[in-house]
């Protein structure tokens, strides 16, 4: 995936995405860390989606963060690394922004990979 083409917002994201993986003792960053990320975030368009869709932020949150905590945890590692599963959203968001067009993959584009 071209990073050059992100947004300033899905920059932000992955950004968080990240942060909060290291954080959490995960090795890896996992697609639930982006969904955390993209519903914890302040953009306006994904808050807006979360609500046409009746997604209730507070129980949706829950569940990931338990999905999450299911996964393996490591302590001292510093890097983390994008999972086999986050690599493939972020190339099905690229190749959604592509077909719609767009010149840059902005965080509408980074929930469709998700849902896919």
């Amino acid at each position: 995936m071209n990073t050059d083409k992100l947004t300033t917002k899905s920059m932000a994201a992955l950004k968080r995405a990240v942060t909060d993986a290291q954080s959490n003792g995960a090795p890896e960053v996992y697609p639930e860390h982006l969904l955390l990320s993209l519903m914890t975030g302040s953009d306006e368009v994904c808050t807006a989606i979360f609500k046409h869709l009746g997604v209730d932020d507070p129980a949706l949150s829950t569940a990931v963060r338990q999905e999450l905590k299911r996964r393996p945890m490591v302590r001292g590692q510093s890097a983390v690394y994008e999972s086999e599963s986050l690599k493939q959203v972020l190339n099905t968001a690229e190749k959604n922004a592509l077909e719609m067009k767009d010149d840059y993959l902005s965080t509408e584009h980074l929930l469709i990979g998700l849902t896919d």
